[in-house]
């Protein structure tokens, strides 16, 4: 090679050469090297007068050392505002140099770096994983969220198999399959969703993408696969929402049809019976009439109580507010009450039970007492037992009578409002429909649950518990 070649050579290559003395004095220096350091000449120039001065004995102390030993050495250095790679080979009484400035290099791989970090997690983010495929030697590459979507430990290799296979539902599958088919075929890009099943059983719902790239005059396939698992569990419940509003909205049309009826009937008929009250002369003031009036009146009176309470329940206007209480008392007092109410209509009504402090609140347990009691003396044909009996913890409050029961796809309906079965059509004019909802909202509130046992025709049991002692928190 003659002169004139090697210096195009040293003027092609991106790195720089010198050759220097153990005093480390720079000699042999071509002029792109002179340039590179921006001196007109840098021959006999001392490598102080560019590196600092721990840089330059360290310099010197590695020529020694190489021109000692006879052998090449690689050194990387960091020197004011870069960074080298320098190469030192033994020639004679010096040592050559070819440095390499990697500054621009570490730059640019720091910021692929950065770039790298805040791509994995973007796709963390998102929950996407990105795949390709080279169509010529099948080299695949997965990327990190594709590993956790398929239960795979991150970059291991990729098992010969389709693991896509393995974790996607069979039926989800084949609609994949035939996609992927379609992007090789005609090239176009196509999507859609399908089911993966991890180890642990749970479905993780995905969207897909794929379609082809060409890179440096290779064909690959490419795609992504994102987890909206959360996104249809959103969707599913708005659905759920969307159907119980749309449900509860029906209820309440066919309610308000009902209760303009209902609520009608006994104004009608006391404005009647007032009217004939009124042309009656008062020696002789009939006591049927005034009997009918007040029926009518109360009818009126409990389906507004009924509205009231349900309203209140719903946007939250009644509270809870416990304490200990016997409600044995409470048992008797209500028992009485209700005594002579049942003996007009020929009930058998008797109260069982010990006396027993229960942690509840007594207002709201009343009202949930009266309301089932009201309830059964509505429906029993002659018998009705209000009791209570202790649980270990809990003390059972039972209401039990015999009446026509409930069937038992009619249990869960019963509890929902305005509901009234088609069983009991005589007793429609006597309420709402909105009893036993407000009583398992009200049980609801207190912490505890209606339980109903019932034989059709043999009657039914209505129950419920309270905790013998204020509950530890």
């Amino acid at each position: 090679m003659n002169d004139k070649t090697f210096t195009t050579y040293l003027n092609l290559s991106t790195n720089i050469f010198f050759s220097c003395d153990t005093q480390g004095t720079i000699t042999d220096a071509p002029t792109k090297t002179s340039e590179f350091f921006g001196v007109a000449d840098i021959n006999n120039m001392h490598l102080s007068d560019f590196f600092d001065e721990n840089n330059s004995k360290l310099l010197c102390q590695k020529i020694t050392e190489v021109l000692q030993n006879k052998k090449n050495k690689r050194l990387s250095l960091a020197d004011k505002f870069s960074n080298y790679v320098l190469y030192l080979t033994p020639c004679d009484e010096k040592v050559c140099f070819c440095l390499e400035n990697i500054s621009e290099r570490e730059h640019l791989s720091a910021l692929l770096g950065k770039t790298w970090q805040r791509l994995e997690f973007a796709e963390k983010t998102a929950a996407i994983g990105y795949w390709e495929i080279d169509l010529a030697t099948r080299e695949t590459y997965w990327s990190t969220e594709m590993y956790r979507l398929f239960g795979q430990i991150p970059h291991q290799k990729l098992k010969k198999h389709n693991i896509i296979t393995e974790y996607m539902q069979k039926e989800d599958w084949q609609a994949y399959k035939q996609n992927i088919k379609n992007v090789l075929r005609r090239g176009t890009p196509t999507e859609g969703q399908a089911r993966l099943q991890d180890k642990e059983g749970r479905i993780i719902y995905c969207q897909y993408n794929a379609g082809l790239l060409r890179e440096n005059g290779k064909h690959k396939l490419a795609g992504t696969f994102q987890d909206i698992s959360k996104l249809i569990e959103t969707q599913n419940a708005l659905k759920i929402a969307k159907e119980e509003a749309e449900r509860a909205n029906q209820e309440k049309s066919y309610f308000l049809a009902q209760a303009s009826h209902d609520l009608r009937q006994p104004m009608q008929a006391l404005k009647l019976y007032l009217s004939t009250l009124a042309e009656t002369p008062m020696h002789r003031l009939p006591q049927e009439l005034i009997s009918k009036a007040e029926i009518s009146a109360e009818n009126l009176r409990l389906m507004l109580d009924n509205f009231l309470d349900i309203s209140q329940l719903e946007v939250g206007g009644i509270k809870y507010f416990p304490c200990l209480f016997n409600v044995h008392i409470m048992l008797h007092r209500i028992a009485a009450e209700a005594t002579d109410l049942a003996a007009e209509r020929q009930i058998k009504f008797s109260c069982l039970g010990q006396g027993q402090t229960v942690w509840s609140d007594p207002v709201l347990v009343e009202r949930i007492i009266r309301n089932l009691l009201g309830n059964a003396l509505k429906f029993t044909k002659n018998k009705i037992i209000l009791g209570s009996r202790r649980e270990e913890k809990h003390l059972r409050i039972m209401i039990l009578d015999n009446g026509s029961g409930i069937l038992p796809e009619e249990k869960e309906l019963i509890l929902k409002e305005f509901y009234q079965s088609n069983r009991h059509k005589k007793h429609h004019h006597q309420g709402s429909g909105l009893g036993l909802a407000i009583v398992s909202k009200l049980l609801d509130l207190i912490g505890s649950k209606l339980e109903i046992a019932s034989i059709p025709e043999r009657g039914s049991c209505f129950s419920f518990t309270l905790p013998l002692n204020r509950p530890q928190k």
